[in-house]
């Protein structure tokens, strides 16, 4: 996600965290019902030593911040390139637009040459990496006392743990109901298409194309690819998927996840740690802090996981997002075999939405004792 510094109030899309947010909480349900046989293990000496090894071979990187939700890997399976991208045609925005998404894939697929293939196609349904243009009008909402602006946002569609696209949606115009400059259109778009590859967080260095501000007064030119940012993606094809569009035997030579990242724990803090910054970047946020819940779900600390779903409920200024409070807490009482209440929230969660997702989860509800 790209925000854009202002001095006014904060722009968020309302769909926005209708749509992450059910990536989030759908991963709920995997991690109430699946049982986990292999608990996370120590790195021996020899192991952190190769870690810090390839780390340093690298060069600068951020790719503990490179994590998708809970500390997983989420990026394309190498056995399946060449990754195909498709830009849709748009009445929504000038013709730049389409341009500038189009410019912003060559420019990544010249500078990760050796690392990814990428290529466009015709067809919408055999992409797996989308963008669209979308109207500002219908999705943004304001929220009261921050300074950030939304200008676009990755969404990724993951069925029964397999990524099978990435959609980058960008508002068609600005706050100001201007349509953006053709430079900042870029630099969205290369921004987006870095999520897209596989970058879910955000780097801290202001150079890098995947810093998450752009500022309005320093936008003097298009940005560009930093080497660190070149760095981070070859390390994170390097690393064993955990959620990916491909068979995972079928890639060859890479590097175990809790080498080159540390273990189950300390990607787990890490992932925490960063959705903690989210919050104090955005504090009137609700999806920040749904995102921590889903985080001490998976450690099984239930009551911080209650505490920023009720941190949560007062933020939830859309439809949608206290749809996804409601289902928040119906996990959560799931969790803690509460049937009345897991099945209150939940019928709360379908008077808003009757998403068929949910019936799964209230079979189980209606199975507790």
């Amino acid at each position: 996600m790209l925000s854009k510094k202002q001095s006014q109030e904060l722009v968020l899309p309302a769909n926005i965290s209708n749509m992450k947010l059910k990536i989030y909480l759908t991963l709920f349900l995997l991690f109430l019902v699946a049982v986990k046989n292999v608990c996370a293990r120590e790195l021996t000496p020899s192991e952190r030593v190769a870690r810090q090894s390839i780390l340093y071979a690298t060069g600068t990187n951020y790719i503990e911040k490179a994590y998708y939700a809970g500390g997983k890997i989420l990026r394309w399976n190498k056995s399946e390139f060449p990754i195909k991208v498709y830009v849709e045609n748009t009445v929504n925005a000038p013709n730049y637009y389409v341009y500038a998404f189009a410019r912003s894939v060559l420019i990544w697929k010249t500078a990760m040459k050796d690392v990814l293939s990428i290529k466009f196609v015709n067809l919408e349904s055999e992409a797996n990496i989308v963008f669209k243009v979308v109207n500002n009008k219908k999705y943004i909402r304001q929220v009261e006392n921050n300074e950030d602006s939304i200008l676009a946002y990755t969404s990724p569609t993951i069925k029964k743990g397999k990524l099978e696209k990435m959609y980058i949606y960008v508002y068609d115009k600005g706050r100001d109901n201007k349509y953006y400059r053709p430079y900042q259109v870029l630099n969205i778009a290369i921004h987006e298409f870095g999520h897209a590859l596989g970058i879910s967080g955000h780097s801290n260095d202001a150079s890098s194309i995947m810093y998450p501000l752009l500022n309005a007064g320093d936008e003097k030119k298009s940005a560009f690819i930093s080497r660190t940012d070149i760095n981070t993606l070859t390390l994170l094809y390097k690393v064993t998927p955990d959620i990916t569009n491909g068979d995972k035997s079928k890639e060859t030579g890479n590097i175990s996840a809790e080498i080159l990242l540390g273990d189950e724990e300390e990607r787990e803090v890490i992932a925490i740690k960063q959705a903690l910054e989210e919050i104090r970047i955005k504090p009137t946020d609700c999806l920040s802090r749904l995102k921590l819940a889903v985080l001490y779900e998976e450690r099984k600390e239930y009551q911080k996981m209650l505490q920023y779903i009720k941190e949560a409920e007062p933020l939830a200024k859309t439809k949608d997002e206290q749809y996804s409070t409601y289902v928040a807490y119906a996990y959560y009482y799931y969790s803690q075999r509460d049937k009345k209440n897991a099945k209150l929230y939940l019928d709360k969660a379908l008077l808003i939405k009757d998403d068929e997702s949910l019936k799964t989860l209230e079979r189980f509800i209606n199975l507790l004792r």
